[in-house]
């Protein structure tokens, strides 16, 4: 059977409110298990909760022996399908409703008439506080060079220390020459005395004089 016509589920009370579920398989289960084509994790859901069976009419809703039950506008509904008009609420349990709606549905895709809270109109972003004036720039330090390093300059040479006028060395020589011999004197007068006391006696001493 061709779909011409958009069906589509609205979560009023649930686990995701405002949650808006494409109905466009011609059979569709709704339950907690993973493996159902619309899952809807909520304690009161049963695994395998509901099925939706597309039909000329629209669709139609039977309970899967849910534990909580399936209510149509208050009204429980059994294993027997029960064709869903718009508008419409689905209940599941106590835990979850559901707004059936189709394209000839006023409130269809509104999401404020489901009495869900409005989002707040955006704020006009904030105004961008002025540039901060620049400062200005600080002048670049001055590159000064280093004083030029003085010439080296060796030291003078350093002055040898006085001594006083040389004493010719002839003097000092006539000097030594002049001492040896007068030594050399002394030791020929007393070697020559010694030998004539030897020799001569007192005799040769009181003949010289040399002896009272």
């Amino acid at each position: 059977m061709t779909q011409e016509t958009p069906y589509q589920l609205v979560v009023r009370k649930g686990p995701t409110v405002g949650q808006v579920i494409l109905l466009d398989l011609p059979v569709m289960t709704i339950g907690r298990d993973p493996i159902s084509d619309v899952v809807l994790n909520d304690p009161e859901v049963s695994r395998q909760h509901v099925r939706l069976t597309l039909t000329e009419d629209g669709y139609t809703a039977q309970d899967l022996g849910s534990t909580n039950g399936t209510f149509i506008d208050g009204d429980r509904i059994g294993g027997e399908p029960v064709i869903l008009r718009p508008g419409q609420k689905v209940s599941l349990g106590s835990g979850v409703d559901l707004i059936y709606e189709t394209g000839e549905s006023p409130k269809m895709t509104v999401i404020a008439d489901l009495g869900l809270p409005e989002e707040p109109a955006a704020s006009p972003p904030a105004a961008e506080p002025p540039p901060a004036p620049e400062s200005a720039p600080e002048p670049e330090p001055v590159y000064t060079p280093p004083p030029p390093e003085p010439a080296y300059t060796p030291p003078p040479p350093p002055t040898p220390a006085y001594t006083g006028p040389e004493e010719p060395k002839k003097k000092s020589n006539t000097a030594l020459i002049i001492a040896i011999v007068s030594i050399l004197l002394l030791c020929c007068c007393c070697s020559f005395t010694l030998f004539m006391y030897q020799w001569g006696g007192d005799w040769l001493l009181q003949y010289f004089g040399l002896l009272p």
